[in-house]
């Protein structure tokens, strides 16, 4: 449980970030709401990681809130976050897939949160270390699904494969087989729906 004279920071991306900020700044409502001293910061604005160490203590900093990721440290070797020793809770608002690289970061005390039980799932049979997962509810009411062959849903994405279907392809295999693999099979059947 976290003490309530510890300070919650909430990492806030930059500008074009609106969304996720916004968000960002509606759970820095909700802990307020709960008492707790709270700070939203710009991520970049630690430059080094002594800016972060030196902003952790003056701020009595115990716990960081990252949406998509904003901020975190992804470095193996002297991750900032392992040496202060403060947790992290990551929130993603979207597959974690689209920010794999974030949610399997290197962090020793990082617990992820996703939007769907099978979000979850994915991470605890992908992520390359054992970290702890939970689903956070979305701010919706909670209701039984109805089957898919019931649902009629003209559903338009707006989204983007961020590159070619091979330079994507290339850079999963980074990933490991069983990630290459299911990415793979995803975007094969992707390409199929033309």
């Amino acid at each position: 449980m976290l003490a309530k004279d510890r300070t919650v920071v909430l990492l806030l991306g930059d500008h074009f970030q609106f969304i996720v900020n916004h968000l960002t700044m509606e759970f820095a409502d909700g802990f307020r709401a709960l008492g707790y001293p709270v700070q939203t910061v710009q991520a970049s604005d630690f430059k080094q990681a002594n800016d972060l160490v030196d902003f952790c203590n003056n701020q009595r900093v115990g716990l960081f809130v990252s949406q998509a990721g904003q901020g975190l440290d992804l470095r193996q070797e002297g991750n900032i976050y392992n040496h202060l020793g403060v947790p992290v809770v990551a929130m993603y608002l979207d597959h974690p897939l689209l920010y794999w690289d974030r949610a399997d970061a290197p962090i020793g005390k990082n617990l992820v949160c996703c939007l769907s039980n099978d979000d979850v799932d994915f991470c605890r049979r992908y992520l390359s270390r054992d970290k702890p997962l939970m689903r956070l509810a979305h701010g919706g009411v909670e209701k039984t699904p109805s089957p898919w062959e019931e649902r009629d849903l003209p559903i338009s994405f707006c989204g983007s494969l961020r590159s070619n279907p091979d330079e994507l392809r290339t850079g999963w295999r980074d990933h490991g087989p069983a990630v290459e693999g299911a990415l793979n099979r995803m975007l094969d059947r992707h390409l199929a729906d033309d």
